[in-house]
């Protein structure tokens, strides 16, 4: 496994990859709240997808050894993961990229995807986090966020639970942008998702135009499809980048 540490403006992003370099079509991860690049690991060591695509699973910022000084939003996560990405395709891209998100990850990779459809081909949403109403801070966010409370958690769980303090305005940001979205989105939700709502199914349904839109339900699946449906993400991913190779 290879480690990027990329630095920009005060803050520091960790990128884990299964090449140092390579010429093949890439394919790129980012973990939900709280999580690490290992949310993504047993897709990086997938010896037949390590054979044929580049991949990277990042540490989003507040997470792993990935940091900044400035106030965490979405729009600030994606903005540094869009100048890394920029800064390994040097000057342009004539290979496939698909981007993945799950559950927080995914409002950060809607971002990155709206503003970087010049490079990046597709994007696959697992479980995400994009409906504002369907997101308001939580009782248990209110309860974590109380003073002797909070110094209980773990860092992980503080940093997640700032971010969600912050998420509803910074999907409204996002929400404003998916009138610009003209490249192939896959959606995968299980109905029974106790974390993020399938009721976001029917969200996306009405911000993206049915074209390039497919939705795939998981009857009773929850929150947690990357590890509990590996194989069948696995397969989605190379039918998705089957798809793209076609347009």
């Amino acid at each position: 496994m290879y480690l990027f540490n990329y630095h920009k403006e005060g803050s520091k992003l960790q990128v884990y990859s299964n090449h140092k370099s390579s010429g093949k079509p890439i394919l790129f991860f980012i973990h939900g709240s709280p999580g690490s690049w290992q949310a993504f690991k047993g897709y990086l060591q997938d010896e037949e997808l390590s054979r044929d695509y580049w991949m990277f699973s990042v540490n989003r910022l507040g997470y792993g050894g990935s940091e900044t000084k400035h106030s965490l939003h979405i729009q600030l996560q994606s903005s540094i993961i869009m100048s890394f990405i920029r800064s390994i395709i040097e000057g342009g891209n004539d290979r496939l990229f698909l981007l993945v998100g799950h559950s927080y990850g995914g409002g950060v990779s809607m971002d990155v995807f709206q503003k970087s459809q010049d490079i990046i081909n597709g994007l696959l949403l697992i479980a995400p986090t994009l409906a504002p109403e369907l997101q308001r801070v939580k009782f248990y966010n209110k309860f974590a966020k109380l003073r002797v409370v909070n110094k209980l958690l773990p860092s992980n769980l503080k940093m997640s639970n700032k971010e969600m303090y912050n998420i509803y305005d910074d999907l409204l940001e996002v929400e404003r942008s998916y009138p610009k979205v003209n490249n192939p989105v896959w959606l995968i939700h299980g109905t029974r998702d106790k974390i993020v709502s399938f009721g976001t199914v029917e969200y996306l349904r009405h911000q993206l135009s049915h074209d390039i839109l497919k939705i795939i339900v998981i009857e009773k699946g929850d929150h947690f499809i990357p590890w509990k449906k590996k194989s069948f993400v696995k397969q989605v991913l190379l039918d998705f980048f089957e798809l793209l190779a076609k347009l």
